[in-house]
């Protein structure tokens, strides 16, 4: 397993690495990103990974290939990111 953590002060664009498996949960919370690149490699996206990221306005899911396992997405993954639409 190889989860994803953001610094907190980051900002603007952010690529999850290619080979992240999952983003623990409240892995983001109150980030300041803009933008999130999301690699194909993420199989789980945990409860209240993204919550209040009050700037996150895209969200970019990278398409996998054929036979590689789809993404789970938990509960209020995305919790008042009301930039996003």
């Amino acid at each position: 397993m190889r989860p994803a953590y953001i610094p907190s002060a980051k900002t603007g664009t952010y690529r999850i690495p290619d080979g992240v498996d999952i983003i623990p949960r409240a892995a983001f919370t109150g980030s300041m990103i803009e933008k999130v690149i999301i690699p194909a490699s993420v199989t789980a996206i945990e409860a209240e990974a993204f919550a209040d990221c009050a700037y996150l306005s895209s969200v970019v899911f990278e398409q996998p290939g054929l036979g590689k396992p789809s993404l789970t997405i938990g509960e209020r993954a995305f919790k008042n990111c009301e930039l996003l639409t």
